[in-house]
């Protein structure tokens, strides 16, 4: 009968490969043991936190009724909310203030382009003197315009992104009926961001 024996470099392999196989059975057996316990509490938790929401909503809202017994909720969703770009105030508020003014970019441009061709065109000179004002007046409109988008742009390019992914609180959406000031029935929605 003839022994066989493993070089030392397969016995490495040979075991490196069982005990890989054995933490991938722990780990799965662990996984799913805690999983069932973790998403109970987590489901008693959500229904925890939408009936604290729902009383603090409850007592928010109806005090700003007209008719506050009227108040019926429809929907509320609690979800976390963590910092980033959408919640950064300073990036909210330029995006919003670049967008106006980029939607007053084409007609400061073609208001220059008109200036600048009637200028061409009659001169400034006797009657026309106005023409030069025009121009000037739309041209200084236009770099006003573009430096304030530059400015807007470089607030949102170069916000400060360090705290982004740190949890913030929680954001309520509601969606609820009440009668309105004419007594009549009306859908609102509303959003809060509650912090802890």
């Amino acid at each position: 009968m003839r022994k066989y024996r493993l070089k030392p470099k397969y016995i490495h392999i040979v075991v490196t490969g069982i005990s890989l196989i054995v933490n991938i059975i722990l780990a799965i057996f662990i996984y799913v043991n805690n999983h069932d316990v973790n998403s109970k509490d987590l489901q008693e938790d959500v229904k925890y936190r939408e009936e604290c929401a729902q009383n603090l909503l409850r007592q928010i809202i109806t005090s700003e009724l007209y008719f506050p017994e009227s108040y019926d909720p429809v929907t509320i969703r609690v979800d976390s909310i963590f910092h980033g770009p959408l919640t950064d105030y300073n990036c909210v508020t330029a995006a919003k203030e670049l967008i106006d003014l980029r939607r007053q970019l084409p007609g400061a441009e073609n208001a220059y382009k008109e200036a600048l061709n009637t200028l061409k065109i009659f001169g400034s000179s006797d009657v026309f003197w106005r023409n030069a004002d025009d121009k000037k007046n739309a041209e200084e409109r236009l770099i006003t315009l573009k430096e304030n988008i530059a400015k807007r742009e470089h607030i949102i390019k170069n916000r400060d992104s360090s705290h982004d992914g740190e949890f913030i609180g929680w954001g309520i959406a509601h969606r609820y009926r009440a009668k309105n000031q004419g007594g009549n029935v009306s859908f609102s929605d509303v959003l809060y961001i509650v912090s802890p």
